[in-house]
């Protein structure tokens, strides 16, 4: 069966709601980041967008064949060119141990939404523990 290496920012994450996905799945990396904008959806997880600005943090994660589709089917990739409500897409990820590349499911262009809340800190888990303001 083939490995795949997956980049997750939101809750896909240690300790948050959708990280059973992964449980079998081997961690390479609990400290990494990517260059991109992350936003709140308003409905309990993040959009990834790339840009060049600032740093997205996450984890990295070897998966098989099986753990991608459960990823795509939460993250309703249906493949290049479908109507995604995630595109999968191929990125630099920069660890403490060196970059690799890996899968990462970002906003597709045409979904961006000018309403929604850019997360300063790059960081899902922080953000989500943060305090009401």
């Amino acid at each position: 069966m083939k490995k795949h290496l997956v980049f997750v920012y939101g809750t896909l994450r240690r300790y948050e709601q959708n990280h059973h996905l992964l449980k079998n799945a081997e961690c390479l990396a609990d400290k990494c980041w990517i260059k991109g904008d992350l936003f709140d959806s308003g409905s309990g997880y993040p959009y990834l967008v790339l840009t060049s600005q600032d740093w997205v943090f996450g984890e990295l994660y070897q998966v098989n064949d099986n753990e991608l589709e459960a990823l795509d089917l939460l993250e309703e990739y249906y493949g290049p060119g479908k109507d995604n409500y995630y595109d999968r897409v191929v990125q630099s990820v920069h660890t403490e141990s060196g970059d690799y590349e890996a899968f990462v499911y970002v906003l597709p262009e045409g979904r961006q939404q000018p309403y929604l809340v850019q997360i300063k800190e790059g960081d899902w888990c922080v953000y989500r523990l943060k305090p009401l303001q």
